[in-house]
Order: structure tokens, then sequence, then C-alpha cells
């Protein structure tokens, strides 16, 4: 009887099946298109860190040759993704870090009270460091705030997820990534994975920037799951000839910025983009851009 009358309640209650905010929220997120470039017409360009598994010195003269920027579809899937990432991101670097390696997970840290803002960046800094590090300060309210360093000549910059400054072992560079369920088993070394090389560069940048000499990235899956499964780490050790590799990529990226003020010809494509279904050449945001130029004999 009860139930009867709940069930009708409920269809009385419940109107249409509806999906508005959904479909507003997926319309309104959806871009034309980004900046994928900082302004390189203004010869102003940093190289991000985050994205070194990317330099193309063809890239980039091409984007001069586009105005300084080059654009690509972020729909709002993709942007969805970001934002789940930065919601992990911040859970691990406000709470469960500070609390569950309290003194060993390091940053900058900062709070507003009364108005005013403090900042505690900590008195640890690399050869390249703008922003260094140290432990939570005592009292309520820190934010954390990520290490930043730039390698000037170089034209690089960074930002690294923290540090972990083991009491029995070297300090590391900390890199988190979350990763969907589907990928986790590819980077989950007690299934065999390995971590990808993108990331592999990337903390090679960090290890640069900071001055130490190991990196720990931890992959966390998202989805269901004990925090013990979803998480897969993976320490790095500093390799001298991978930065060397760096220095080379950017050297040539910034050769061909100044190039294409000159009007050289662009660079040659690279080995890894033979043809358009190449993976690093399906993922170009320059793809056709290119590949018409080269077969135009540029």
């Amino acid at each position: 009887m009860i139930g009867d009358v709940m069930q009708a309640a409920t269809r009385q209650l419940c109107g249409e099946v509806t999906t508005r905010v959904a479909d507003t929220l997926i319309e309104k997120m959806r871009r034309p298109g980004r900046p994928y470039i900082a302004d390189v017409s203004s010869m102003d360009v940093w190289f991000a860190a985050s994205d070194v598994h990317n330099l193309c010195p063809r890239l980039y003269a091409m984007a001069m040759q586009a105005g300084g920027v080059m654009r690509e579809e972020v729909d709002a899937e993709t942007l969805f993704n970001f934002a789940v990432g930065t919601a992990y991101h911040r859970a691990f670097q406000d709470e469960m870090l500070p609390a569950g390696l309290a003194g060993v997970f390091q940053g900058c840290w900062e709070r507003e009270l009364n108005g005013v803002l403090e900042k505690s960046e900590g008195a640890t800094h690399g050869p390249h460091t703008e922003r260094g590090w140290g432990p939570k300060p005592e009292g309520d309210y820190w934010e954390f705030q990520e290490p930043k360093g730039r390698v000037a000549d170089f034209r690089l910059v960074g930002k690294w997820d923290g540090v972990l400054a083991w009491p029995d072992a070297p300090h590391e560079v900390l890199e988190l990534k979350s990763i969907r369920e589907e990928l986790f088993g590819h980077v989950n070394p007690h299934a065999g994975g390995k971590p990808l090389v993108a990331h592999l560069r990337q903390v090679q940048a960090y290890m640069w920037m900071s001055g130490l000499e190991r990196a720990r990235i931890v992959y966390v899956r998202k989805g269901a799951g004990s925090l013990r499964e979803s998480m897969a780490e993976h320490v790095v050790v500093r390799d001298e000839a991978a930065i060397e590799c760096l220095r080379v990529d950017l050297t040539a990226c910034m050769s061909a910025v100044s190039g294409a003020t000159r009007g050289e010809a662009f660079p040659v494509k690279l080995t890894e983009c033979r043809i358009k279904s190449d993976p690093r050449a399906r993922k170009c945001v320059c793809r056709d851009a290119c590949f018409a130029a080269a077969k135009a004999g540029k």
C-alpha cells in the first residue's frame, strides 16, 4: 500500500526525462579552437615542460607563418577529462599527501587570513627554480602551490606536482597522473606496465630544473577500486643524455622560430611523422598543413 503510494507520488513529482543540463554544458563547453602555442610572433615563446614530448621545429615554424597561433578543436569530453584530472590533483595535493606524508610531501603554500595573503615558498631551490619547496607550515587553511622552474637559456618553463623529501632516501620530484581505467594496465608495474615515454621526458625536464636526481611518477586510475589497487608508481633516475636531448630539441625549436621570422624554409618533418596515420602525426594540430606543405615541396 505504502509502496504504491510512493510510486504514484514519484510519477507525479518526477516529470519528463530530460538532458537539458548536460546538453547545455556540452554545447557551451565546445570551443571552436584554442591557442595551441603562445604568441610565437612576438618571439617571446616559452616551451612548457609538460609538453616537451611534442617539441617539433617544423610545428613552431608553421605557427609563425600562421600568425603565431595554431588552433585545435577542444570538445566537452576533453575539458571534462581535464577537470577530473585537476580534481584528482587537488585531492592529493591539498588533503591526502599533506596528511599521509606530513613533512615528506613538500611544495609552496599560501593562505588568506583576514584579507591578508600569506605565502610560504620554502627554503629549498634548485639551479633553475623560481618557486622552491618546503613542508606545510603549522596552522590551518594552507593551500598547496606547485614548485616552479625556468631555464631561461632554453626558454623552458614548468611546474611539478611536488617534492617527496624522504628522510631515509634521495628526495624526488613528484608527478601525479590520472589515467583512464582501460589504460591503467599499460602503466601498472605489477602487470608489467611501464611509464609513458611522454611522462619520462617530462620528469627529466623537472629534474633538470629542480636539480634533483630522482622522480616518482604516480599513476592514479580513474573510477572504482581501492586506493592501493588504483595506484601505480615508478621511480625514474636522472638521465643526463635525456636532458641533453631536450636541450637539442629546444635549441632546434628556438632556431625554427627565429628562422621563420627571416622567411627561411620550414624544417623537415620528423621521422615519426612519415604518413598522416603515424601516431604522432595523428595527434598533431598542424598535421594537415604540415603534410600539404611537404607535398608542395615546403
